[in-house]
């Protein structure tokens, strides 16, 4: 199964990954390099209005976690309600990045560093209830009181809300883990890889090459790690799954339109859109559209746009709202 042994400092930078500067996490390849992270969340409460979710009518409370940097020094978690406020969730001063709702829409996983201001910082993954109450560590404190260069990222959840898998990276390895949701001892499923998405069967991931500058390619895994299976490859972001079981991800190859890539019954079906760069998507909970941060011209702030799972009706929703990232959950 394909494992992964390069530091993070080795990142392709034709390709949308992370790394870390002064203990903030900072983007390179595709992404702007920013002194802050924003992760856009808009709350969508109650029945959605198509003027609420910029013309898209939903038949269930639906809400769109992003995070922002109010402070202009770190990012906590905010709902954006369907007036168009943010509601503060979370106050702590440290940086509060990847934000991922639960299968139910009541508890958001994140990612945690220890502080806003050290430099190479751990990061953990946290999980809040989505009215702001009960936050507590996943992944923290253990094993970073004795390993401070350990990296928990990227939490996705198990269909069934139980199960969370995340990429912990270390100084020279990318490998993914599962732990429960209520806690314990992380899982390694020996797999090398970043980005993991937990679909209805099979877990997606990015492997990232050994050789920079490459394409990566695009693998699924069985929930217990095992059955690893290379699905494509590319200049591949941010693989998400449907509820319906389709897999979604951004094709950014450089230089070039970002397209969204939509595997479906057996299909594959891209769309080139008309923005200068793409870096997340997210399904919505009817499985009919899906949520993108892009930024719509070079040097240009990265918004939230939604498009149907067909290609058509691409809108924005946010206005210079500098994301980085959505989850569009009930």
């Amino acid at each position: 199964m394909p494992r992964v042994v390069n530091s993070v400092s080795d990142h392709d930078p034709t390709i949308g990954t992370e790394r870390r500067d002064g203990g903030r996490l900072k983007s390179v390849g595709n992404w702007p390099v920013r002194c802050f992270q924003v992760l856009v969340s808009l709350a969508l409460a109650g029945a959605c209005s198509a003027a609420a979710v910029g013309g898209i009518a939903s038949t269930q409370p639906s809400q769109v976690v992003v995070s922002a940097d109010r402070s202009g020094s770190f990012a906590n978690l905010f709902l954006l309600t369907s007036g168009g406020a943010l509601r503060r969730l979370t106050s702590k001063k440290a940086e509060q990045t990847d934000p991922a709702l639960s299968p139910s829409g009541t508890e958001l996983a994140y990612v945690q560093a220890a502080s806003a201001t050290c430099v190479s910082c751990p990061s953990t993954i946290w999980i809040v209830n989505t009215d702001g109450s009960h936050i507590r560590g996943l992944t923290y404190p253990q094993p970073y009181n004795s390993n401070p260069t350990l990296w928990d990222e990227s939490p996705s959840w198990s269909p069934d809300g139980k199960q969370i898998v995340f990429s912990r990276e270390s100084d020279f390895s990318y490998e993914l883990f599962t732990i429960p949701n209520t806690g314990g001892t992380p899982r390694d499923l020996f797999v090398g890889g970043v980005s993991p998405a937990w679909g209805p069967t099979r877990i997606a991931y990015i492997v990232l090459p050994f050789e920079r500058p490459g394409p990566v390619s695009l693998w699924t895994i069985k929930p217990n790690g095992s059955d690893a299976t290379e699905v494509t490859s590319g200049f591949i972001e941010s693989p998400a799954w449907s509820r319906d079981g389709d897999l979604a991800y951004l094709n950014q190859p450089p230089g070039g339109k970002p397209i969204l890539v939509v595997m479906a019954g057996g299909a594959m079906r891209q769309y080139s859109l008309p923005l200068a760069q793409a870096t997340s998507v997210s399904w919505s909970p009817d499985n009919k559209h899906l949520a993108v941060v892009a930024q719509a011209r070079p040097q240009g702030k990265f918004d939230v746009y939604s498009i149907g799972a067909d290609g058509s009706g691409l809108r924005r929703l946010t206005t210079n709202a500098d994301a980085l990232s959505a989850t569009w959950g009930i």
